[in-house]
Order: C-alpha cells, then sequence, then structure tokens
C-alpha cells in the first residue's frame, strides 16, 4: 500500500510499473478530493510522559516501520536521524525504541509484547497538541511543522 503526495510523479504510470512487475499494489488514497495532512507536533526536550503518549496515539501499534533490520511501533521514530541532521537538533534514538528482529532468540511473540508498549522516544511526542485537517500541500521545510 502507498500514498499519493502531492508532488510531480505519475502515479498511474508508476502503478504500472509495479503491477507488471508482478507486485501486488494499491493506494491507500488519493491527493485528490478532499486529503488532509495531520500535524504531530514533537517536543524537541523530551519531556513528554511516553506511556501517555503511547496510549493516545494514532500511530502506536499501528503504523510499524521495518527499517535496518529493526521494527518500530511508529513510523516517526525511526526516521529522526534525518529531522535532527536538517534542522541540527539531537532528539535521541535509543536501542530500546526499536527491535532488532535479527537478534538471536527474537520471537515473534516478544515482538508483538514490546510494539504494544510505549518505547522511550515516546516522550518526545506532544500527542495533546496534535491537530488535523491541514491544507493536502507540500512542506515548506519550516521547523514549525513538525514542533509548536
Amino acid at each position: 500500500m502507498a500514498t499519493e503526495y502531492p508532488i510531480n510523479l505519475d502515479y498511474k504510470k508508476l502503478k504500472e510499473f509495479v503491477l507488471s512487475q508482478g507486485v501486488e499494489f494499491k493506494y491507500t488514497g488519493s491527493s485528490e478530493g478532499g486529503r488532509s495532512l495531520w500535524h504531530f507536533p514533537l517536543d524537541l526536550q523530551g519531556k513528554q510522559n511516553p506511556m501517555e503518549s503511547f496510549v493516545n496515539c494514532r500511530n502506536a501499534n499501528t503504523c510499524h516501520t521495518l527499517e535496518n533490520g529493526r521494527i518500530y511501533t511508529c513510523s516517526i521514530a525511526p526516521y529522526i536521524d534525518d529531522f535532527n541532521k536538517y534542522y541540527g537538533t539531537d532528539l535521541k534514538l535509543l536501542d530500546m525504541d526499536g527491535i532488532d528482529i535479527h537478534q538471536e532468540g527474537m520471537t515473534g511473540e516478544y515482538i508483538l509484547k514490546r510494539l504494544a508498549a510505549p518505547m522511550p522516544f515516546c516522550r518526545y511526542c506532544d500527542v495533546k497538541h496534535r491537530t488535523y485537517d491541514h491544507p493536502w500541500e507540500l512542506s515548506k521545510k519550516d521547523m514549525k511543522e513538525w514542533t509548536l
């Protein structure tokens, strides 16, 4: 599944190519007809309660991300290095934030249990100030798109 973002890309051709390679594929939505963006602000000080953030998060344990052999309970944490490099911040991603799926003795039961609990990175998510229904548009690369 993929999302169509409001960028200059021929999504129809892309889908045709992917299908021609024998890969099952569909878009979860279209950039046309009323799509909106969400604002999920980060607390750069990391002072949020991780359990409260996790319990009230729309992505927690529903938007898993596999990146470099590690699985995360959300899609923000594994890409925080890009945010840090671009904005000159230092939000910490700890080993306990992700699960090394190649670790010896790793079991599905262990992975599921860890994904169903907050990770230390949840301290950066200011869930109570999240807002929705913003115009579907390209990023202006302003840090305010990611913070309050």
